[in-house]
């Protein structure tokens, strides 16, 4: 029995309607095709993101001109790239629980999402709190106590909704079976959201003292 697929050239075109976006560095780039394989269930395309940052390599599946791409792209919501300035690793875990999600990986994006809430409590603290403690102080403090110092009560509650319903994605049983984990990301990008906010006012302030003292 021979080969149930072909490898075509490298040269061969990608279908003119694949948006050209790299689903790791998030950028829109000009993808470079490394082969192809044609099998009886549809295209694969092994695909390099030319960027030097970033170079990885995905998959693009070409099936009765649909596509899909492998792995998924991340859905960040109301999550924006200037938070990475205060978080960076909250940015990260998030997307990175974001593309196990789309691809399907219900079953442990859950634990990703907690573990990026706790990155962002802490980094808002760094950031905002007036703490007398280091970074790595901070960081060392059990997600519980973080979330109980941070300074505005609304803030203390979103963020301890979100560790609530981020365990109950780390165990075996769920305590709150009315919330799933649609819940916990809408609590999760009001955390961001706010702290995008304090960003902005910081850096409004900042401008007005500035002109201030002119």
């Amino acid at each position: 029995m021979g080969n149930s697929y072909k490898v075509i050239p490298t040269d061969y075109p990608l279908p003119v309607n694949i948006p050209e976006h790299c689903p790791f560095c998030d950028h829109d780039v000009s993808i470079d095709c490394v082969f192809s394989c044609q099998s009886k269930a549809g295209r694969v395309y092994a695909c390099l993101c030319p960027r030097v940052e970033c170079q990885a390599v995905f998959f693009i599946r070409w099936v009765n001109g649909k596509f899909t791409v492998y792995p998924s792209r991340a859905n960040m919501g109301k999550i924006t790239s200037g938070i990475r300035a205060i978080s960076p690793d909250f940015y990260e875990t998030y997307k990175q629980s974001s593309i196990a999600e789309s691809s399907g990986l219900n079953m442990i994006c859950g634990m990703g999402y907690r573990r990026a809430a706790e990155y962002l409590v802490k980094d808002y603290l760094v950031a905002f709190a007036d703490l007398d403690k280091s970074k790595e102080e901070i960081y060392k403090m059990s997600f519980s106590s973080a979330i109980n110092m941070l300074p505005e009560p609304q803030l203390i509650d979103i963020a301890k909704a979100s560790a609530w319903l981020g365990n109950d994605e780390a165990h075996t049983s769920k305590k709150w079976t009315d919330y799933d984990i649609q819940n916990l990301k809408s609590f999760i990008q009001a955390l961001a959201s706010y702290t995008s906010f304090k960003q902005n006012a910081q850096e409004a302030n900042h401008l007005i003292y500035s002109r201030d003292q002119q």
